[in-house]
């Protein structure tokens, strides 16, 4: 009884690099991010490139940029807007390709030594397809594919915070991050 299991493996490997140009001032870090799926008979191939960089515009200001291309073997099919035992994780199969997306990223950063970090920063993803499940009386459970975008913004304030270059007695953050995601379908 039941839906029957299916069996699924994923390889990966990442490399990277950090490269310093001019001391401190402008730092990149390149890396590519290869992996593998195989499920039911059918092999899914993916190289994905990730780049970051820093800019010191001043000795306690920088400015970062980033982007990542993602993909995700697995989906969370839903047939709601809030997350429910009925939600289910499934593997991609041969009739649902993995879902891919473009991450953008960029940010000011401000430290005042000795007290705190404080961040702007702005994303935006880009991703395709996108499961939802949808229930139809006479069909049973129906996958619908879309595409989705988020776009979002965050702004914080940390504190010596452990894996920070300083542990101070007191550490925290504080942050306020707001998204907006759209599905279309």
């Amino acid at each position: 009884m039941g839906s029957p299991k299916v069996y699924a493996h994923e390889t990966m490997s990442y490399i990277e690099d950090n490269i310093a140009l001019g001391g401190e001032l402008f730092k990149v870090n390149l890396g590519v991010h290869f992996s593998s799926f195989h499920v039911q008979k059918e092999n899914y191939f993916s190289v994905q490139p990730r780049a970051g960089m820093r800019v010191m515009l001043a000795e306690n200001f920088s400015a970062k940029a980033g982007y990542a291309y993602m993909n995700q073997y697995i989906h969370l099919l839903s047939n709601s807007s809030v997350s429910l035992p009925t939600d289910l994780w499934v593997p991609v199969t041969k009739k649902i390709k993995p879902m891919s997306s473009h991450q953008y990223s960029a940010g000011l950063f401000y430290t005042v030594p000795h007290v705190a970090d404080f961040s702007v920063e702005v994303l935006q993803n880009h991703g395709q397809p996108v499961g939802v499940q949808r229930w139809s009386v006479v069909h049973g459970s129906i996958v619908q594919l879309g595409r989705q975008g988020q776009y979002g913004a965050w702004c914080g304030l940390r504190r010596g915070v452990p894996g920070a270059a300083v542990v101070r007695k007191y550490f925290g953050m504080v942050g306020l991050h707001v998204v907006e995601s759209r599905s279309y379908f």
